[in-house]
């Protein structure tokens, strides 16, 4: 799976979205992207990522993609997950 393209699952009843990230990109666009395609709004119009947590630490822990690693919270009104540093799976808003 390209990383621009994101995987569409239902798990235990559970709506979300799983992105894998290429070698050359960085969590904090990943999520950032992520965030835009499930809500379908500009970038413009999300609070900086920032804002939630401390970007480049986000980044800099997961540069080695540890698969023992997992970091969840919440951003813009969505859940995610970021796991090993290689997928980040996105729970849009409850409705």
């Amino acid at each position: 799976m390209r990383s621009d393209e994101p995987d569409y699952r239902s798990d235990d009843d559970l709506d979300r979205y799983r992105y894998s990230r290429s070698p050359e990109e960085n969590l904090s666009s990943v999520v950032t992207r992520g965030i835009i395609d499930i809500l379908e709004c500009d970038i413009e119009e999300l609070p900086p990522l920032s804002e939630t947590l401390d970007v480049d630490a986000l980044d800099a822990l997961f540069v080695s993609r540890q698969a023992d690693v997992r970091l969840e919270f919440d951003y813009s009104g969505c859940h995610v997950t970021v796991e090993g540093g290689t997928e980040v799976c996105i729970s849009p808003p409850e409705e």
